[in-house]
């Protein structure tokens, strides 16, 4: 431990982690507009070839990002839940050895 108190655990887990939870939904966010303005530009561009191919294009990259930072998103929870034990990207904690059925009962095992 350095003199500071802080350990590179602790500072994942305090600055890092909570930097990419408030960076992700902005960074989706950006990708959405892309992709609808790729089909703004696509349904726009009324038979201009040069304006559908930026529209198309526009609209690609807009998934693949949105594809990128999801998942980001899940190797950031995966690596959360391994290496701090704590609840994945949904931010509910969760019980090993208790098993859920969507719409029915709860089974303790």
């Amino acid at each position: 431990m350095n003199p500071s108190g802080q350990t590179f655990a602790s500072l994942v887990r305090d600055v890092i982690l909570p930097l990419i939870n408030a960076a992700i939904p902005v960074l989706a966010a950006l990708a959405i507009a892309v992709f609808f303005i790729g089909v703004v530009r696509y349904v726009a561009s009324a038979g201009g070839a040069k304006e559908k191919v930026q529209g198309r294009e526009l609209l690609m990259w807009g998934i693949v990002a949105l594809f990128v930072l999801f998942c980001i998103w899940g190797i950031v929870a995966i690596l959360k839940t391994t290496f701090f034990g704590s609840s994945g990207a949904a931010g509910t904690s969760t019980d090993s050895n208790r098993v859920i059925f969507f719409g029915g009962p709860n089974y303790d095992y």
